[in-house]
């Protein structure tokens, strides 16, 4: 294991995580990631990081099992990539709402209609307390779509 990588991670950070690997599915395809199945080792590193937790909700043989069956479709031919896509977002829309991720950000909406984006960054200079891990649990453009769908569906 690389030391200076870490391998502490949130379930909010892993579930992004499947999804980045499932983006690069097509990437992989397109010649633009040809290290796409070198990450698989670096997922399940993620995933053994956080299995207490996963454990702990249920989805730590899903995530496992899912994980699995992807590699082997991907590496297997792209007939399966669709499938394989499908299962990984499947995978980590369940995570987020088994894991509770979904509700906290339907809750903040609800707490507050009116809301935009910018009432949900932290703090300009909160990155600077959090842990390294942490660091990248940023603003990515598929949260910033997903907020406001959710805020779309709640008004």
């Amino acid at each position: 294991m690389n030391t200076i990588m870490t391998t502490r991670t949130s379930l909010r950070q892993f579930e992004r995580d499947l999804q980045g690997i499932s983006g690069n599915i097509t990437l992989y395809r397109r010649g633009i990631n040809e290290f796409y199945l070198s990450q698989y080792s670096w997922i399940y590193e993620q995933l053994e990081a956080v299995r207490p937790k996963l454990e702990a909700i249920g989805m730590y043989e899903r995530c496992h099992d899912a994980l699995q069956q992807v590699e082997a479709w991907v590496q297997e031919s792209p007939e399966h990539d669709e499938e394989a896509e499908l299962l990984l977002l499947n995978l980590s829309g369940d995570l987020r709402d088994v894991s509770g991720i979904h509700s906290e950000m339907r809750q903040k909406l609800k707490d507050n209609p009116s809301a935009i984006i910018e009432d949900f960054k932290t703090d300009p200079d909160g990155w600077l307390l959090q842990e390294p891990q942490e660091k990248n649990d940023g603003h990515s453009a598929r949260a910033c779509l997903n907020l406001s769908l959710l805020k779309q569906n709640h008004d």
